[in-house]
């Protein structure tokens, strides 16, 4: 069994897209929850991402790709870029493996409204965009992947199933490197309304909305929702030696 090494990382989240400042926000304790869709009955906050997509797509390229491909695509290249690219590499033996619960819900919840509300054609890319293994597809397609596409949806584990898999592919020589990760992005009206029927939200205190949910608090009274993308690239130990890349660290077990 190979060492697998972690030499990229990349992210596009609520706190921005540089991983070493998210993780300091995170030690900081500041929540990036905000109020979102005020047109509802209930109060609403949720993590919400900054994301400029014209960073990684023409406008031509946006025709059918839903808000969680985008970001997918975007924390995927960066994470390639930190580990140095993948030029010279076998695009056989270069996969991605990507965690997604819901796929492509702002597309599902625009076609609702485009029939329902105005009256007009559901958007004729609609399924392709919402489908749930999308954002590999054009992680896939904007790297030139040619190994292993996977999608995992497993709900809150979705992600962190796809890395399992993705460094076991590497520890056992099926591919050379993995992309791996997850992307989501459920902050529309219409799932926020349905989350909210679960009656599963903590509570909000309008004056305090990032107090909605804290980790290990004894006051929780339940979760809140948030959009995002994070990746790695996984890799042999020997190979990231052998390229003279940084290793993050080795991921041991899973």
């Amino acid at each position: 069994m190979n060492d697998v090494a972690i030499t990229g990382l990349g992210v596009v989240s609520p706190h921005g897209d540089d991983p070493r400042r998210m993780f300091d926000a995170l030690m900081r304790g500041e929540s990036a929850l905000r109020p979102v869709f005020p047109e509802l009955a209930k109060p609403a906050v949720a993590a919400v991402v900054a994301f400029d997509a014209a960073r990684w797509f023409t406008k031509l390229q946006l025709a059918g790709v839903d808000r969680v491909s985008q970001m997918a695509v975007a924390a995927a290249d960066l994470a390639v870029k930190d580990a140095g690219g993948h030029e010279g590499l076998d695009p056989s033996r270069l996969g991605v493996y990507v965690g997604c619960g819901m796929g492509g819900t702002a597309s599902l919840d625009a076609a609702y409204h485009a029939a329902f509300q105005k009256g007009g054609r559901v958007p004729p890319l609609t399924i392709p965009a919402l489908m749930a293994n999308a954002p590999a597809a054009h992680v896939a397609i904007r790297q030139g992947a040619q190994g292993p596409v996977l999608t995992y949806s497993v709900a809150c584990a979705s992600s962190a199933v796809a890395l399992s898999e993705a460094a076991k592919s590497v520890a056992c020589g099926d591919v050379d490197m993995a992309i791996a990760g997850g992307s989501e992005a459920i902050v529309v009206p219409g799932s926020m309304m349905a989350w909210q029927a679960m009656q599963t939200l903590a509570a909000i205190d309008p004056a305090n909305p990032g107090a909605a949910v804290k980790p290990f608090d004894t006051q929780r009274s339940g979760f809140a929702l948030g959009e995002g993308a994070a990746f790695l690239v996984l890799e042999r130990a020997e190979q990231a030696k052998a390229r003279g890349v940084s290793v993050y660290a080795l991921l041991r077990g899973w």
